[in-house]
């Protein structure tokens, strides 16, 4: 080969290698781009999983701290709602949580409610005696009905229809002729017969109130005087007692007071022994050795009082029936009776007359039953009054009166509803 071709060639060989050269070049970064993309790309893939791992482990540790906290919740839950004591006789009622949550099935919810309702109720409590000597008596009667001879014939009430009973004072053995005896000797001339008689009317207390009500209108200056006294004093013991001794006392006249179901009525209670069976065991007791007998609590409290004629409202004398009254408390009253207004030749009832003028309460006719519920405004009551409660307070009774010389009294049914 001559000089010329081989320059030739190697020109060509030269030119191939500059080609070569400068190709391997340009794919340089080319190849660095897409090794920079391939790094990229696995490192994401990496902060991916390692990110994925994270939260797995976090919901993990969620889902155990949850898992501990209904645990604790449960737990709790038992120890409060663990009967104290199981009942060996009594059927258990198992409560049990279907969730966290603490929702009851239906079924258990009915359980429940009938296990409250199977505690909350109790037997019924015995009828209640009080006693001449202040004793209070819990027994059952073992008699099953009360025989009560009135004015229209003998009525036989099924003990389960009374609701209370309050025998008459003056049915104490002795005790009307022992009061009417005593009141004669205040006008002794012996000072300490009159003492003596003072003393003893005064132990006596309630049960002598109507004699020597009418004994403080004598025209005997010291059987009024010792009389009005011992009346202002008995009747500040009455206010000093709770509502309920005052209530349930014994009451005026010869007949038993008998409330029933659906009506109260005034008679002779025959039975003169009640057997009872009590906490302490079987006891008998006499008629005479009892005051009151609450057997039930009925729908509606009736209760009777005696307003002296002289119970003059105008110069603020009241008879306090311990009755409390709120405002709105509706109420019945009813009256019978008559009044002797001897300082007018006059005659009334309950409704009062507007024959006579200037000696009443306010504008209520004259001789009429008012009342006032604590210190609120008087009102009328007449022969029968129904309506609301004009303020709070206890009812008190009067005659619409300011003074004089007056004979009778007025015989008063007060009804209101009990709490439900």
């Amino acid at each position: 080969m001559s000089l010329m071709g081989l320059r030739h060639v190697l020109a060509a060989v030269l030119a191939g290698l500059i080609l070569f050269s400068q190709a391997s070049s340009d794919d340089k970064p080319a190849a660095k781009e897409e090794e920079k993309k391939e790094e990229k790309k696995k490192e994401a893939e990496q902060k991916d999983t390692e990110k994925k791992d994270t939260e797995k482990k976090d919901t993990a540790k969620a889902d155990a701290a949850k898992e501990a906290a209904i645990k604790v919740l449960e737990a709790a839950k038992a120890e409060v709602e663990k009967p104290a004591e199981k009942p060996k006789d009594a059927d258990a009622v198992e409560v049990k949580l279907e969730s966290a949550s603490g929702e009851k099935s239906d079924a258990q919810k009915k359980e429940s409610k009938e296990a409250k309702a199977a505690a909350k109720k109790k037997d019924p409590e015995p009828p209640m005696f009080r006693l001449r000597d202040g004793t209070r008596l819990a027994g059952t009667p073992e008699l099953k009905a009360l025989n009560i001879v009135t004015a229209y014939g003998k009525l036989t009430v099924p003990i389960a229809e009374v609701v209370r009973v309050r025998f008459a004072a003056a049915r104490d053995t002795g005790i009307a002729g022992r009061v009417a005896e005593l009141v004669r000797e205040l006008s002794s001339e012996e000072f300490d017969k009159r003492e003596e008689a003072m003393t003893a009317l005064r132990d006596i207390g309630v049960p002598a109130l109507e004699a020597l009500r009418k004994a403080a209108e004598s025209e005997d200056e010291e059987v009024k005087s010792r009389a009005e006294k011992l009346v202002s004093e008995i009747e500040e013991l009455v206010d000093d007692s709770d509502s309920e001794e005052s209530q349930l006392g014994s009451i005026a006249g010869d007949e038993d007071e008998v409330v029933a179901l659906k009506f109260t009525l005034r008679g002779r209670v025959e039975e003169q022994t009640f057997a009872l069976t009590t906490r302490y065991g079987a006891l008998s007791l006499s008629r005479n050795d009892i005051v009151s007998v609450v057997f039930q609590e009925g729908s509606t409290t009736k209760l009777t009082f005696q307003v002296p004629g002289t119970t003059f409202a105008a110069a603020n004398k009241w008879v306090d029936t311990k009755i409390t009254l709120t405002q709105g408390e509706r109420l019945r009253i009813t009256a019978s009776g008559q009044l002797n207004l001897e300082n007018y030749g006059q005659t009334t009832g309950p409704e009062g007359t507007t024959n006579v003028s200037g000696n009443q309460l306010e504008t209520h006719p004259t001789g009429s039953l008012v009342g006032k519920i604590g210190n609120g405004k008087a009102f009328l009551i007449g022969a029968e009054y129904e309506g609301s409660a004009n303020g709070s307070g206890n009812l008190q009774l009067g005659v619409s009166l300011q003074q004089g010389q007056v004979n009778g009294q007025y015989q008063v049914e007060v009804e209101k509803e009990n709490e439900k």
